[in-house]
C-alpha cells in the first residue's frame, strides 16, 4: 500500500517552491520550466544503514567499533539534532535540509515528489 505525504509535509515542500534559494539548482536561467524530483521520506539521525554510529572528536564511528579507529565518512550519515540517540526526522533527497531550489522569476515549476513518509496529523 502507497503511504500518503501528509499535510505538514505538503506545507513544507510549499515552503521549498516559495523560498527564495541562493545556490546551484537543475534549473537554468534561460529555462520556461524548472523540474525537480524529490524523494520524501522518514529517516533516522546518527545511522549509517541499519548501524548506529557515534561521535568522537570530530569524526564519526560505527557503534562497535570502540577504539574508534575506523573513521566512517559524513555524508553518508544525517547528523541533524545532536548524537546520542537517534531522531526520527523528513529528509528530501537523503538529506536535511533538501536540495536548493532556485527558479528565475515567471518560470513555471514542475516537481515529481515520491513520498514515502506516513501519514501522521498532530494537534
Amino acid at each position: 500500500m502507497r503511504s500518503a505525504l501528509n499535510l505538514m509535509t505538503l506545507w513544507w515542500i510549499f515552503e521549498i517552491f516559495t523560498l527564495p534559494r541562493l545556490a546551484d539548482a537543475q534549473c537554468r536561467a534561460s529555462d520556461e520550466v524548472c523540474e525537480y524530483w524529490l524523494h520524501v521520506e522518514h529517516r533516522l539521525t546518527m545511522m549509517r544503514g541499519r548501524e548506529a554510529v557515534y561521535a568522537q572528536e570530530g569524526q564519526l564511528y560505527m557503534w562497535d567499533d570502540v577504539t574508534a579507529s575506523q573513521p566512517i565518512n559524513v555524508s553518508e550519515v544525517i547528523t541533524a539534532d545532536g548524537w546520542e540517540g537517534p531522531r526520527l526526522v523528513i529528509a528530501v533527497n537523503g538529506s536535511i535540509p533538501g536540495p536548493p531550489i532556485e527558479v528565475r522569476f515567471r518560470a513555471r515549476v514542475g516537481a515529481q515528489i515520491c513520498g514515502e513518509t506516513v501519514n501522521i496529523m498532530h494537534n
